[in-house]
């Protein structure tokens, strides 16, 4: 489900097939919500994954994101291209792989 209705899953296919059609692929950050609880932050713990949509002759490959290049987009300034500090209760996740953003070194 994206949204709270269905006008937002048709805005989300609405600008995917735009992205698309002008620039032949997408990224794509999924931020699902696991219904657990941080001990230390106390605030619900969310997994973020990241995709790539790509413009093929066959219709549209799908690729994963590494956890490594979805930290690193997650922790970049878009205007200024600095650092960002991790957010809290976050897990960064790719195929099998899982960080915890409680594992990561804060910036700044």
């Amino acid at each position: 489900m994206y949204g709270y209705s269905r006008e937002h899953y048709i805005m989300l296919i609405a600008k995917i097939s735009w992205c698309l059609d002008s620039n032949g692929l997408v990224s794509i950050v999924l931020r699902s919500f696991t219904g657990r609880v941080d001990p230390n932050t106390n605030l619900e713990v969310k997994e973020l994954r990241g995709y790539v949509l790509r413009l093929s002759k066959s219709g549209i490959d799908v690729e994963n994101v590494s956890i490594d290049d979805l930290i690193e987009a997650e922790t970049t300034d878009p205007r200024a291209g600095g650092r960002l500090p991790h957010e809290p209760a976050v897990e960064y996740r790719s195929g099998d792989r899982c960080v915890p953003s409680s594992h990561l070194t804060s910036f700044g």
